[in-house]
């Protein structure tokens, strides 16, 4: 593809329900984009969607997998100097998700963009948060999510996402801020990731548990009591539903669990 605004890397394995309907948002973007789909040994009909929508298919084998892989040998085979992560379960919200993301890159010091609804500590996001490692230190569970974000490649030709254990993201965002960057947050880009429920409260607890025992290893972080855990559960994580919902969501009391274990391991 010539001069795209920037390139979409989509991870998938065995996401035919999903897949067509994320691909079909980034084809609906009001700037052209390159679509590089990394996919690890689907066998459900996700290949045959995938190369109705991408420009370039890179398939690994299944046993290879990791996120940070992933994402970086979508890098390699991607073209933009702006580059982009999309989770194959997830939808854009908008058709302006991309190009508002790209204006987030007119400061230099921006090496990454995503969305958010509060600021690290709490309070409703109005406009954009330009995250400093003070947030990570204040609130390290907040911030960068490679479910759906931008990053600008000068910036991950410094500092490549770790390959190997889980939470890439946080990982590589701290290392992005020590070194001086910055990145952007704006509330109009969020992009909801209830998929993270859809595979059930136990799935959904072993995940918890491995990524967040991923950041508190790799992050400092004062102790995680069941005190934050009954305040946590107390605050909805989003307008979209009632509070009473978000109280009766056993599968989110089962995430909130995983991340209380997840790190009481870790500190140990």
């Amino acid at each position: 593809m010539t001069n795209p605004a920037g390139s979409v890397i989509v991870r998938s394995k065995d996401s035919a329900r999903t897949i067509e309907a994320a691909l079909g948002s980034l084809r609906r973007q009001t700037v052209q984009l390159e679509v590089v789909v990394v996919d690890s040994g689907s066998t459900d009909g996700t290949l045959e969607i995938a190369r109705r929508f991408a420009d370039r298919l890179v398939e690994i084998p299944a046993g290879t997998y990791n996120s940070g892989h992933a994402l970086n040998l979508g890098v390699e085979h991607a073209g933009g100097e702006i580059l982009f992560a999309l989770s194959s379960h997830c939808i854009l919200p908008h058709d302006e998700w991309v190009e508002r993301a790209l204006a987030m890159y007119e400061r230099d010091d921006v090496a990454a963009a995503g969305g958010n609804a509060t600021t690290p500590y709490d309070e409703p996001l109005r406009d954009t948060w330009y995250q400093r490692i003070e947030d990570v230190r204040a609130n390290p569970f907040w911030g960068f999510s490679n479910h759906a974000s931008s990053w600008r490649r000068a910036a991950w030709s410094e500092h490549r996402f770790l390959e190997g254990p889980t939470a890439e993201d946080k990982e590589w965002a701290k290392r992005v801020l020590e070194a001086g960057w910055t990145i952007a947050f704006h509330p109009a880009l969020v992009v909801e990731q209830r998929h993270r429920w859809r595979a059930g409260a136990l799935a959904y607890f072993k995940r918890e548990r491995a990524e967040q025992g991923a950041v508190a290893r790799n992050v400092w972080m004062p102790d995680y009591g069941l005190r934050d855990v009954v305040r946590d559960w107390m605050t909805p994580p989003d307008n979209e539903h009632s509070g009473l919902f978000h109280l009766l969501n056993y599968r989110r009391a089962a995430g909130l669990l995983g991340k209380y274990i997840g790190i009481r391991e870790a500190r140990r």
